[in-house]
């Protein structure tokens, strides 16, 4: 069998694959959309290999390429199961990072992405699958988020997505060179150790470094990899800048939720947060950035009553426990971290529900005052007349109220209880968001 008709027939075995995926429903929304996205790229690349040429090599490797990312794409579909995540959540998420993930398109308008979840074992496995939409033949983007299985009900641990969504906007064309623009331009051109390849080279071999870093250096340099090879070698420049932008993208759409997700996730994975990775910056500096940004835009500013207070003072005081002091660790410039952030800030507004709406004392203290008592915490409460007072409140303030909350009482309301309250406060949230907005 010649190349061309064997790539044809793969094309009417995935035909009929995705034709058995009508039997089920795939997530909340069913797979009605899925299918049409995935039908119209199979018929495009059936048309491109019914109509190149045997000896068109080129033409075919490329076709081939496109047939295997959209059966694995199908596959992930196929692995979805409501029962694995935390569909409240979901919902939520979707919604405020809709409008940014669509695609813009010259010759039509933007289309809504698809999005479907799954689960796999392992704390690492939180990622987002993104397309980048100019590399594939199809009119949407399908995003698949990954959850650990385990973690399926812990959504004070799920803003760490924050970050994932923050890899596939990036890859959006729309999208990346401003961000790219912003951090060089405010980030690392200002910061001594970090404004060239050279200079981060430099500051990882830096005889300044922790122990911990200079015996890892010191294993490279016994394996051939000098501090100029370290980039060329050993590690992804490309790969460590895009986590550094992904950690702010993932704080300015979640908050101060996603301080207490990424220092717990990073750290209980990787303990030391002093490795050098292939693919990311220490763990340590990402969390020093982190927290400075934290402070920079004054999430922890907010003076509570005294009976939150000190739920809160625990829990900021927890993670800036975190910061190391060292000099090493923070390789950016006060001002450079503030003119990114506003920077960020001003790009992201301009897609609705995607920036993280500051948050005011009087809702996260209601929220934070339910979870005390064991309530889901929600936008409602009961006025003079005994009439319920209902109100918008958005998911992520809920996080942030369950992440003060998981220091009230670890004893009797412990982290898993926190996050189970929350879970159903969000899914309550709602419908009584919806109540709220019935007469708008």
């Amino acid at each position: 069998m010649l190349p061309k008709q064997f790539l044809l027939d793969e094309c009417k075995n995935l035909k009929s694959v995705l034709q058995e995926t009508l039997r089920f429903d795939y997530g909340l929304e069913g797979s009605k959309d899925f299918y049409e996205e995935c039908e119209l790229r199979l018929t495009f690349i059936t048309d491109e290999i019914e109509q190149a040429p045997e000896d068109d090599v080129l033409n075919l490797r490329r076709c081939s390429a496109q047939l295997d990312q959209l059966s694995k794409l199908i596959s992930r579909i196929e692995r979805s199961s409501i029962s694995e995540y935390s569909w409240p959540f979901v919902c939520a998420f979707k919604d405020i990072t809709q409008n940014i993930c669509k695609e813009n398109k010259a010759i039509s308008d933007s289309e809504d992405p698809k999005i479907h979840v799954l689960s796999e074992g392992g704390l690492s496995s939180y990622k987002i699958y993104a397309e980048q939409i100019d590399r594939i033949p199809g009119k949407r983007r399908i995003l698949t988020i990954v959850f650990p299985r385990t973690l399926k009900h812990f959504v004070l641990l799920h803003p760490i997505l924050g970050h994932e969504i923050g890899h596939a906007i990036f890859k959006m064309t729309n999208h990346q060179s401003v961000l790219a623009s912003i951090l060089n331009n405010e980030l690392f051109t200002p910061s001594a150790n970090f404004s060239t390849q050279d200079t981060i080279s430099a500051w990882v071999f830096s005889n300044t470094a922790p122990e911990a870093v200079q015996k890892q250096v010191a294993f490279l340099n016994t394996n051939g990899i000098v501090e100029k090879e370290f980039f060329t070698k050993y590690a992804s420049l490309p790969a460590w800048l895009e986590e550094i932008l992904c950690d702010l993208l993932g704080l300015l759409i979640f908050g101060p939720s996603y301080i207490g997700a990424q220092c717990n996730l990073l750290l209980g994975m990787e303990p030391s947060g002093l490795y050098l990775s292939k693919t990311h910056p220490p763990t340590a500096l990402r969390i020093n950035l982190v927290l400075n940004a934290a402070k920079a835009l004054g999430y922890d500013s907010i003076v509570f009553d005294k009976d939150v207070a000190p739920h809160s003072k625990a829990f900021w005081d927890g993670v800036n426990s975190l910061i190391q002091p060292s000099d090493w660790f923070n390789v950016f410039t006060e001002d450079g971290i503030k003119n990114t952030l506003t920077a960020l800030q001003t790009y992201l507004s301009s897609f609705e529900k995607t920036l993280y709406p500051i948050h005011d004392k009087e809702t996260i203290q209601q929220l934070s005052r339910q979870l005390f008592k064991l309530i889901p915490p929600v936008g409602n409460c009961y006025n003079a007349e005994g009439e319920p007072d209902c109100k918008e409140v958005d998911f992520r303030h809920i996080l942030y109220a369950g992440w003060i909350a998981s220091e009230f009482d670890p004893q009797n309301l412990n982290f898993a209880m926190v996050n189970r309250l929350c879970e159903h406060g969000i899914m309550q949230q709602n419908a009584i968001s919806l109540f709220a907005n019935r007469e708008k």
